[in-house]
């Protein structure tokens, strides 16, 4: 499915499937959307199919429809039987070849098919128009992906229609108030601009899930979920909080940080849904007055960052050991400084290869 009517769709092709009869609940036509929704869709939204069909001969047709999310039936509802007027190619199956044709007249071949696709003289009057609407039972959310199921009681061989007049189309109209379906994620503590002491700690917040009603046989189970983040925005490595599912709170700890002003990043998961990500700016102190030294490793040509300094032993004589194949090959700059009372009052670097091994 697309919100934009394009061009050049694969039209007036005929398919043929003995499960309409022996196991008519299994779909014949499934349209996904192009894209994930972008809105919530509460229990009790209005769908308003538009379905154009040919038949392979003149039959009473009766379509049903199935709208699903992600693998959720959100609805379903079956159209009126009507009468269609048999527009498509009729299939030749184990035709006899005759013996007694006209001298000169070509036999026909058993078993080959007779193209009779009346569709190529009528045109628009090829075909049928099928329209009936159903109301969903169940919510979806934005981000999951639609789709459209039918199944046809009835045909042998049909064809759908995407093109010109004869374009099937699906409305869906979302019922008002969304309540309950809002997937959130906010933080209690720290709180915005917080100044914390040097060492490891916990960060605390809620999250909001939407109620997308009971699991249904078929359904995959629903994940939920908090990340965190600490000064990356990607969640590339996520810290997964502890949440309790009965109250929506969260908790998650907090490794130590370098001393300076670092961002928090918080985000709810539903399955392969997120919410908006919140964030706390936060800053740590340095809190030992006591001369220390420091130490870091830097590409050669990049300036050492604030919250990358580590601790090395010692003071007047210091020592730091690092593993140089975290680090890889290449040329680096390892930088050393001297904090006393919290400052910076001394520094050093020395340019070095790595070998990576």
């Amino acid at each position: 499915m697309d919100q934009n009517d394009s061009v050049g769709d694969w039209d007036g092709c005929f398919e043929n499937r003995a499960t309409t009869v022996l196991a008519a609940y299994r779909p014949v036509g499934i349209w996904p959307t192009a894209t994930d929704s972008t809105v919530a869709l509460p229990a009790g939204t209005s769908v308003q199919v538009e379905l154009y069909l040919a038949t392979d001969q003149v039959t009473v047709i009766r379509p049903s429809g199935v709208l699903m999310a992600s693998d959720r039936v959100l609805g379903s509802g079956a159209g009126t039987p009507a009468p269609t007027i048999g527009s498509g190619p009729w299939i030749a199956q184990g035709l006899p070849v005759n013996p007694n044709v006209v001298s000169g007249a070509p036999a026909i071949p058993t078993g080959v098919a007779i193209d009779q696709n009346k569709c190529k003289d009528l045109g628009e009057l090829c075909w049928n128009k099928f329209t009936w609407s159903f109301t969903t039972t169940r919510p979806a959310i934005a981000g999951e992906q639609l789709t459209f199921q039918v199944s046809l009681i009835g045909a042998r061989a049909w064809s759908f229609g995407y093109e010109g007049q004869h374009r099937s189309k699906i409305s869906i109209t979302p019922a008002a108030n969304p309540g309950g379906l809002d997937l959130t994620v906010s933080f209690s503590d720290p709180a915005e601009g917080a100044k914390l002491a040097e060492g490891a700690f916990n960060a605390y917040g809620s999250a909001t899930f939407p109620a997308l009603g009971t699991t249904e046989a078929g359904d995959h189970p629903s994940l939920k979920r908090v990340d965190l983040s600490v000064d990356d925005a990607t969640f590339a490595s996520p810290i997964h909080a502890t949440l309790d599912e009965s109250t929506g709170s969260w908790w998650a700890p907090i490794p130590r940080l370098g001393v300076g002003a670092h961002t928090l990043y918080a985000r709810a998961s539903l399955d392969q849904n997120s919410s908006p990500v919140a964030t706390r700016h936060i800053t740590v102190l340095d809190t030992q007055t006591s001369p220390r030294v420091q130490w870091q490793v830097t590409p050669r040509g990049v300036a050492p960052t604030e919250s990358a300094w580590q601790p090395a032993s010692g003071v007047t004589s210091y020592v730091f050991q690092f593993d140089a194949r975290s680090y890889g090959k290449g040329d680096f700059t390892i930088s050393t400084r001297l904090l006393e009372q919290g400052a910076p009052t001394a520094g050093t670097s020395v340019n070095v290869k790595l070998s990576g091994n």
